[in-house]
């Protein structure tokens, strides 16, 4: 038997919500919820003078990364021990070496635009 899975708004418990991922700017963390259509509109209206206000981050904005010539990896230069400091702080690295999307979520974070500081 078929069974039927209904997301409901994490808000006000409506039906048919559908799931949105939030990034706190100041925290750094990623947030999971659950969106119906009105509490979706409240949630863009409420944001929508701060993204007028910046500026949209695209694929073609990256810089492409130089390659290791030993073992082919992509090189990155980027601030570790800032790297490891907001990892730390948002339960994000264990140690390891950090993938390209974690490097690639500290750089892209507001908290790295300087006129925020």
């Amino acid at each position: 038997m078929a069974q039927t899975i209904i997301t409901t708004d994490d808000i006000d418990g409506s039906p048919d919500a559908q799931t949105y991922k939030l990034i706190d700017p100041a925290s750094g963390k990623t947030y999971s919820i659950d969106l119906a259509e009105k509490n979706l509109e409240k949630l863009t209206n409420a944001l929508a003078p701060f993204i007028a206000a910046g500026s949209q981050v695209t694929a073609a904005m990256k810089v492409d990364r130089p390659t290791d010539k030993k073992s082919g990896r992509q090189t990155r230069e980027y601030d570790k021990a800032g790297f490891r400091k907001w990892a730390e702080a948002n339960d994000k690295w264990e140690g390891k070496r950090p993938s390209h999307a974690l490097i690639d979520e500290y750089e892209e974070g507001p908290w790295r635009d300087d006129s925020l500081i």
